[in-house]
């Protein structure tokens, strides 16, 4: 449908900026790849930068994990990309790999 298509093109924008701004990584580049799979649509944002403690814990839910509103650290409008990334797909996950992080996300084909 059109709304899951902003959605998917919403969650891509944010995981590209979020590698592009937490990743550290020394070649700045950003790896993409969509795979059509018979019941769901698979995207990988993957760089060779590392992962920020602070970036893992939101994703596993960790106590120091939250939200820069919530903490008393930062500005308000930052900080809510993993959230709204987990909002607008339907799984997401984070992996450390030997040449750096992938973000995977699932949206789910629906007829």
């Amino acid at each position: 449908t059109p709304e899951a298509i902003n959605q998917i093109k919403t969650a891509v924008v944010e995981a590209c900026i979020n590698a592009s701004e937490h990743s550290l990584s020394p070649d700045r580049k950003i790896y993409q790849r969509f795979e059509v799979e018979n019941d769901r649509l698979v995207i990988t944002i993957s760089s060779r930068g590392i992962l920020p403690a602070d970036i893992a814990g939101q994703i596993q839910g960790n106590e120091e994990s939250a939200t820069p509103a919530e903490s008393g650290k930062g500005d308000d409008r930052r900080g809510w990309g993993l959230k709204l990334i987990q909002t607008l797909m339907d799984e997401v996950e984070f992996e450390r790999v030997d040449e750096g992080t992938s973000l995977r996300m699932i949206k789910y084909l629906r007829a």
